[in-house]
């Protein structure tokens, strides 16, 4: 290898070292913990000696009280880190005294105290990756004698504030309730064929009630019914026996037990038969399901050689109407509050 070409390597070699040198001592900078600032008053008392770590982006609060005509005397320092990346002193409520950033030391600051107060000292670590180590400690000089023995402990008062937030609800006040004709209708059914009724129920149905009737006998006995309602149908303004029925108005509906008949079967769009009857003359009832979708009526009379039919068919849904109002209304929320009660003189 010539000169030239080693001298090249070693140049590269002791630039690496040197960076791996510099790496290693700004990454990680300790100072000794157990440093103690000089304090030269004799008449120091000593508050607090805290050591303690602080996460990256985290601030750390330390309250204490002082009595009229003392004096401060506060040092602080990093253990572990670069710098202290923000130190405040603030005398409670939001008066700062103090603010210093990116410092390594803060040493033998002195705040006089002019009356009975409580001061705030707060430390942050900036970083937004690397944890730190603070330190500080934190003396008081009386000069009144009454205050010589003046504890430091910070007396705490737990208020509650309240505020209101405005909720718009909706609250129920009724419910009334509502009938609707879902089929009203006569078919001819020749013999040996069958007719099928198409029908879906409104929204809102709570209940239905049908009704079958074949021949002009059993749809002429059904009108005549509308006479023989009792008051409690007329004072609701009901003129229809197959809705006073469903309402519980009236314990049946007209029947026959003579006279033509026919076959039918309800069933729903999947053809799941859900109600049927053979050889009837009339037929009713109440159902609560099904009440959505399409349904299907197969009225049949596909057993029948020669006679037609003339079949009545009355089906009605019973809605719930459901009446709400809109309101306003408060509610409170409650915040706990720890406030730090000033010292009397």
């Amino acid at each position: 290898m010539k000169g030239e070409e080693i001298k090249k390597v070693l140049f590269f070699f002791l630039t690496f070292l040197c960076f791996i040198i510099m790496c290693s001592k700004t990454s990680k900078i300790i100072y000794p913990a157990n440093i103690m600032p000089e304090i030269l008053n004799p008449k120091a008392k000593l508050v607090a000696e805290i050591l303690f770590p602080i996460s990256p982006g985290e601030k750390k609060s330390f309250y204490y009280q002082f009595a009229k005509g003392d004096t401060i005397l506060f040092n602080a320092w990093t253990v572990k880190g670069n710098d202290i990346s923000e130190i405040s002193i603030i005398k409670w409520p939001d008066i700062p005294i103090v603010s210093a950033y990116g410092i390594r030391e803060l040493t033998n600051k002195k705040i006089f105290v002019e009356k009975n107060s409580i001061y705030l000292f707060e430390f942050k670590n900036s970083s937004n990756w690397s944890s730190k180590t603070y330190k500080f400690t934190l003396h008081r000089v009386p000069t009144i004698e009454k205050y010589l023995n003046f504890s430091t402990d910070v007396e705490w008062i737990t208020t509650y504030e309240t505020t209101y937030v405005t909720k718009i609800e909706s609250i129920l006040v009724g419910i009334d309730t509502v009938w609707e004709d879902v089929v009203n209708t006569q078919r001819k059914i020749s013999a040996g064929e069958f007719s099928i009724i198409e029908f879906g129920f409104p929204q809102n149905t709570a209940f239905w009630a049908y009704w079958i009737g074949v021949g002009e006998e059993a749809a002429n006995g059904l009108k005549e019914m509308v006479s023989k309602l009792p008051e409690a149908a007329s004072l609701l303004g009901i003129s229809d026996p197959v809705v006073a029925f469903a309402l519980g108005l009236v314990p049946q509906l007209f029947s026959l037990n003579k006279g033509k008949d026919i076959n039918y079967e309800f069933y729903t769009s999947y053809f799941d038969v859900f109600l049927k009857g053979e050889k009837i003359i009339t037929e009713y009832g109440k159902r609560e399901t099904p009440k959505e979708g399409k349904c299907y009526l197969k009225l049949d009379n596909s057993y029948s050689i020669l006679t037609p039919k003339l079949v009545t068919v009355r089906i009605v849904a019973i809605k719930l109407k459901y009446n709400y109002q809109i309101h306003q209304i408060k509610i409170p929320q409650i915040k706990t509050i720890r406030i730090p009660k000033i010292p009397k003189e």
